[in-house]
């Protein structure tokens, strides 16, 4: 178990170390943020929560990059909930002023004080298996494209992940319409 735990930091650090340039674009992050969603969702373990506006937002930044973050909080936030608890998920995407805010909410235990400071420092874990390098990894992602990640706990009751990327304007996006003359 040791051995295949060392493997497993050793992937996760190689990932890390060769992790592909970003191939920044424009997109939907609805459509993302739903599919990231999709992957989860028949876990019945959990009662999972998505919250989506109707109108589409667009971001920039590199949407497999934004996906592996989105799957390591859903993820983390599935690893947070004690056996004791029916586990509860939420996902939200909403946007407040010029950002566009990804909100996952778990109630699972919390993270304890003396720990808060640490959790997006490299190989950093509250996990036995884990590598702590999940979070420092979607740190890097989301800071190279000039958004924030930060959460809330509150111990006992859960925790709540923020991914804060800016609105790409799309006034320019649309077309023009020349009138027809007849």
């Amino acid at each position: 178990q040791q051995i295949d735990n060392l493997s497993k930091i050793s992937r996760e650090f190689a990932n890390f170390v060769k992790m592909p340039r970003a191939d920044n674009k424009k997109f939907v992050i609805n459509s993302l943020v739903r599919k990231s969603f999709s992957l989860y969702k028949e876990d019945d373990t959990v009662n999972w929560q998505m919250d989506l506006p109707t109108n589409e937002y667009i971001v920039f930044g590199d949407s497999n990059h934004i996906s592996r973050v989105l799957t390591n909080l859903l993820k983390n936030a599935k690893e947070a909930i004690p056996d004791s608890r029916k586990g509860e998920i939420k996902l939200e995407l909403y946007q407040q002023a010029n950002k566009i805010v990804i909100k996952v909410t778990d109630n699972g235990e919390g993270i304890p004080d003396d720990k808060v400071e640490k959790v997006f420092v490299p190989n950093f874990t509250t996990k036995r298996s884990g590598t702590g390098l999940g979070l420092a990894i979607s740190k890097s992602i989301i800071n190279s494209i000039d958004g924030e990640i930060y959460f809330e706990t509150d111990l006992g009751v859960g925790t709540k992940f923020f991914i804060e990327l800016p609105l790409v304007n799309t006034e320019h996006l649309k077309v023009e319409r020349k009138p027809v003359i007849s």
